[in-house]
């Protein structure tokens, strides 16, 4: 990421925090967090909000299409998580709950 890009950045976060401060549920507003924290390179943090986005809204699919890639990132598509399929917590490829 630019440098001339970090206030717009520090402002999307700050946007989307205040969303969240008025409606913590709403898992889109988390699916987007995710990829501005995604973008700036806080993948483990991504990661997270990516799931509790997930948490929130099951059948999420770009939600999961970025967890995949992050997860990817950091060489491991095989996690612990919530399949809408099953409907269940299971250790299995995110690849295949999509």
């Amino acid at each position: 990421m630019t440098t001339h890009c970090l206030p717009y950045v520090s402002r999307a976060v700050a946007g989307y925090l205040r969303a969240l401060s008025l409606s913590p549920n709403h898992a889109v507003v988390h699916g987007n967090l995710a990829c501005v924290y995604y973008e700036q390179g806080l993948i483990d943090l991504a990661i997270d909000t990516y799931r509790r986005a997930i948490e929130l809204q099951p059948h999420f699919p770009d939600a999961y299409c970025n967890l995949a890639n992050a997860l990817k990132e950091k060489g491991n598509v095989r996690q612990y998580f919530l399949c809408p399929q099953s409907g269940q917590f299971q250790i299995t490829s995110i690849l295949d709950c999509v």
